[in-house]
């Protein structure tokens, strides 16, 4: 069992991102609608504990918790991720789905799920931070 996925499921990986990003900015375009800009104007630690997440986790399961465990809190905060969190954990589903699709084997399914989970968050948090970027210099490109 190799622990390197083949360049031809690195390419339908790829591809299904780069078909997806619409979907995944229209979710970077919500975090800035229900997180802005966080404390100081820097990026919002919700934001960051999402990407860092996604990047570290060892399982696909573990970005699925995060969401989860956000949503569930009792803090204000929780608020805010209820209003996000159900298009996320839908796009997280279909990222799952799509990961099964591409691979057959378990250990294959895993690497493909994490790599289209980052992929995702990249996306969505470079939209996230192009919203922020945009609303600093009022609006100019």
């Amino acid at each position: 069992m190799s622990s390197v996925l083949e360049p031809t499921t690195l390419n339908a990986i790829a591809a299904y991102l780069d078909g997806r990003t619409r979907d995944f900015q229209q979710l970077g375009q919500e975090f800035w609608a229900v997180f802005g800009a966080g404390d100081n104007d820097r990026i919002s630690s919700q934001v960051r504990n999402l990407q860092q997440v996604a990047v570290s986790a060892t399982r696909f399961g573990d970005v699925e918790d995060f969401v989860k465990n956000q949503m569930g809190r009792t803090t204000a905060g929780a608020d805010l991720w209820r209003r996000v969190g159900p298009g996320l954990l839908q796009q997280l589903d279909t990222l799952r789905q799509e990961a099964a699709r591409m691979a057959a084997e378990p250990a294959a399914r895993l690497r493909v799920a994490l790599q289209l989970a980052r992929g995702w968050v990249r996306t969505v948090v470079s939209e996230y931070l192009y919203r922020k970027a945009q609303a600093a210099t009022g609006g100019r490109r």
